[in-house]
């Protein structure tokens, strides 16, 4: 019931949405570092935090998830529409909404505080800015975080916790009409970005809510003395692909002496597209090894003797695919390298102009720069 009623109020403001972002210019310009060609309507994210919004009405939600999530909702939108924050600035609004959550009981199960608390902040801003970081394709942290909350939703149904399941599939439900706007079905482009606003909350809640499912019931197979030690794994499991990008981006950019902050072209989709797969192949490929890392979250949840053999064979499988991945060059321009004129992007803690026509306003000579054959662009955190 929260799936289709979130689905249906996100589906139901996003045109509306659109039209308004036109109207007042936001608007996502084509960057040098920016995958998309086209300009695009940005703040996707309010929509999806409507709908979202009333299913945690709907099943009694805590406060301090709701206070939270509006929290980081508020960074986005200054980001997305006032001013590029700086990463320390978006860094405070994470710890304290991260950390609101903690104070609140949103901790791992089975560990001891203060230390649940401390590892409760340290994944909830991971996750946050994993989310943020995945949304570099069309559909791509849309689709990953629809499977997330429906792997969430399995788990907690299962271990008899109907309030996080049903906040779980409404998350699902509005990911999923946002999807309807933002992924490639045909070959038209996106219509609208999620923007901050959409992938920090998107973070926060996703990895609030995979707390509250950190638990292994009872089995046969698992003895009560390990119960403790895996309470904290399907949680993990489920989140493995924002996980598995972001350590993946990390340690090639620390490699090769690059900056680990600024956004750019390298995520494991790019790398995907460099290999000769299509945008949607490379999202498509995301969202199956998202569902099958749900699955094993679920024997993981069952303590099936199963659940190790599955784990090691898909973890073998992800860690060849990750060191090949990360053998693939990014960074450096292709041979056939042309020039083109980049605009000037908004440097972080500057307020952004736009145009009368809504569009971001040139300041100075754009910059000509080298651009390989495939423009390695990422999207704006969108």
């Amino acid at each position: 019931m929260t799936f289709l009623l979130s689905l249906v109020v996100t589906g139901l403001l996003m045109p509306g949405l659109i039209r308004l972002a036109w109207r007042f210019g936001w608007v996502s310009q084509p960057r040098d570092n920016r995958w998309h060609r086209r300009p695009t309507a940005l703040m996707g994210g309010l929509p999806m935090a409507a709908g979202v919004a009333v299913a945690w009405g709907s099943t009694g939600g805590d406060p301090a998830l709701a206070l939270a999530a509006l929290l980081m909702l508020v960074v986005g939108v200054i980001d997305d529409r006032f001013y590029e924050l700086f990463p320390a600035h978006k860094l405070q609004g994470q710890v304290l909404a991260a950390g609101l959550l903690a104070a609140a009981g949103w901790v791992p199960a089975g560990i001891p505080q203060p230390f649940g608390a401390l590892i409760a902040v340290v994944w909830l801003v991971g996750l946050s800015n994993a989310l943020n970081l995945l949304d570099n394709m069309d559909g791509l942290a849309g689709g990953v975080a629809t499977v997330a909350a429906l792997g969430i939703a399995s788990l907690a149904f299962f271990g008899g916790d109907a309030a996080t399941g049903g906040l779980a599939l409404g998350l699902a439900g509005a990911c999923s009409a946002f999807l309807l706007f933002n992924f490639r079905f045909t070959d038209r482009p996106a219509r609208v970005f999620m923007g901050d606003c959409g992938s920090l909350p998107l973070g926060l809640v996703l990895g609030a809510l995979a707390l509250r499912v950190t638990h292994v019931p009872s089995a046969p197979s698992v003895p009560s003395d390990e119960i403790t030690g895996l309470a904290w794994l399907p949680g993990l499991l489920v989140m493995a692909v924002p996980i598995l990008d972001t350590s993946l981006v990390t340690w090639c950019r620390w490699r090769g002496n690059r900056a680990l902050l600024p956004g750019a072209a390298d995520h494991i989709s790019h790398r995907l597209v460099r290999l000769g797969l299509s945008d949607r192949e490379a999202v498509l490929l995301h969202y199956g090894l998202a569902s099958a890392w749900a699955g094993v979250a679920l024997l993981a949840s069952t303590g099936s003797e199963s659940v190790m053999l599955s784990m090691g064979g898909l973890t073998l499988f992800t860690g060849i695919a990750a060191v090949a991945l990360a053998a693939v060059p990014m960074y450096a321009p292709a041979p056939a390298a042309r020039l083109h004129t980049a605009d000037l992007q908004t440097k972080p803690g500057q307020r952004r102009r736009r145009s009368r026509a809504g569009h971001p306003a040139k300041e100075g000579n754009a910059r000509a720069l080298p651009v390989a054959e495939h423009t390695y662009e990422s999207a704006p955190s969108r």
